[in-house]
């Protein structure tokens, strides 16, 4: 997921902790940090914050009775909770019920903490749009809030709030694996995918091929109508090509209008079969919007995994096979030697 600006203030009464937010956050978000709870809260009445990190053991207040009395003059502001202890089911509902927006146990890994701030500084932008063009929205968000209130009140069940945490948890990887416009994996998801699958070849007799395609003269696309229609036609290509792929073929965002398939168990001819489907299938398709009626083709490169083959040499053969295939006239497939 990409970061999102914002600014986080940390109220926590350790200098470490403080210490060590500022080297995991500071890089990434603008930040306000507070020893003491009391002179947090005043300064609260006065800036406005992104979202708030609060320690829940503190001398001076405690984080629940910090939480009850901000929650008084501003219920939008997620607030995050930092806890060095396991929580029992009913202090878990207790603490949803009086507003907190997430918890996080120390120690805590400062990847899923940044992408626990992210989630929810786009939560809150996303209402304050919501809020901000439409006030049938606000009173629809009004009930809602007041529905979720409800739920939340009934909620003192650990297992229930194990199974909010794990289908965040599990967003949060969606969004660390995935391109937000096309919906197809990023490279680093990629490459896992395929290390694992030729671990795999290792210890079955198989094969494994790749495509490498690339959508010809896509810049001229962008340029005569704009990023917004461009956008639009890669994502009608990916659902394109995503219904004519089996459920086992994993496909990758690799540049901008570059995509890479993983097909398993393909030889080189199972996979220019695949190849020239695709080809043609694209070739023919009409991306309409509006008014406007636009056709593409694509060039393909293809190539086999070579028996104890490195996934960079493995990368560059498919690479070059597109390559020949854009220098000889394009909306053609090319395998690898």
């Amino acid at each position: 997921m990409e970061n999102l600006s914002g600014k986080i203030i940390i109220i926590d009464d350790s200098e470490s902790i403080q210490f060590l937010f500022t080297e995991i956050l500071d890089t990434v978000f603008e930040l306000v940090q507070f020893l003491n709870p009391i002179e947090a809260l005043k300064n609260l009445e006065t800036e406005k914050y992104d979202c708030i990190i609060l320690d829940l053991m503190m001398p001076e207040l405690s984080g629940t009775d910090f939480l009850k009395t901000y929650r008084n003059y501003d219920k939008e502001t997620p607030i995050i909770i930092l806890t060095a202890k396991q929580c029992g089911d009913r202090e878990i509902a207790e603490l949803f019920k009086i507003g907190a927006s997430d918890f996080v146990t120390k120690p805590f890994l400062s990847a899923e903490l940044i992408a626990r701030l992210n989630h929810h500084i786009k939560l809150k932008r996303t209402k304050e749009e919501l809020l901000f063009t439409n006030k049938e929205l606000q009173a629809a968000i009004s009930r809602e809030e007041k529905l979720n209130e409800k739920i939340i009140n009934k909620t003192i069940a650990l297992q229930k709030s194990i199974a909010r945490i794990k289908i965040l948890n599990k967003k949060l990887k969606y969004f660390a694996a995935h391109d937000k416009l096309t919906g197809f994996l990023n490279r680093r998801a990629f490459f896992a995918f395929l290390d694992n699958d030729i671990k795999r070849l290792k210890r079955i007799d198989s094969h494994l091929s790749i495509l490498m395609l690339d959508i010809d003269f896509f810049k001229n696309i962008n340029d005569t109508y704009g990023h917004l229609i461009g956008d639009f036609v890669l994502a009608e290509f990916s659902k394109l090509i995503k219904e004519h792929l089996r459920d086992i073929d994993l496909v990758c965002r690799y540049g901008g209008e570059e995509f890479l398939i993983l097909l398993s168990d393909s030889d080189i001819h199972h996979s220019l079969i695949v190849a020239n489907k695709l080809r043609e299938i694209i070739e023919q398709f009409i991306f309409s919007t509006n008014d406007l009626k636009i056709n593409i083709t694509i060039s393909i490169g293809a190539a086999e995994l070579k028996k104890d083959e490195k996934i960079d040499s493995f990368i560059k053969r498919v690479d070059e096979a597109l390559y020949v295939a854009k220098k000889t006239g394009r909306n053609k497939v090319e395998h690898a030697k």
